[in-house]
């Protein structure tokens, strides 16, 4: 799970890295997106998985709702500060 979160941190870092370069482009941003959008789904499937090995079979029923939440709460909140952010920022040069 480390190792996913790293990959799509320095994956998502290769975007203004070539806007600085001025080397930002169309296949570019579709590679960034495919390999985020992979170990997002391998992420995610061992996110779910590891959850049962870590509490007990009784408050599994509790971790899960609380595991559901959190996920909710920053699909909502995410795209909102993303968007407040880039809002504030130029729009990158796409050549």
């Amino acid at each position: 799970m480390i190792a996913m979160d790293s990959g799509r941190a320095i994956a998502l870092l290769v975007i203004p890295l070539a806007a600085w370069l001025d080397a930002l482009s169309i296949p570019l941003l579709v590679l960034v997106a495919v390999v985020t959008g992979t170990q997002t789904v391998i992420f995610n499937a061992a996110y779910a998985s590891l959850l049962p090995n870590r509490v007990e079979r009784s408050e599994l029923a509790d971790a899960n709702g609380k595991l559901s939440t959190s996920m909710s709460i920053s699909h909502v909140a995410g795209p909102a500060v993303t968007g407040t952010l880039s809002r504030s920022s130029r729009p990158p040069r796409c050549s």
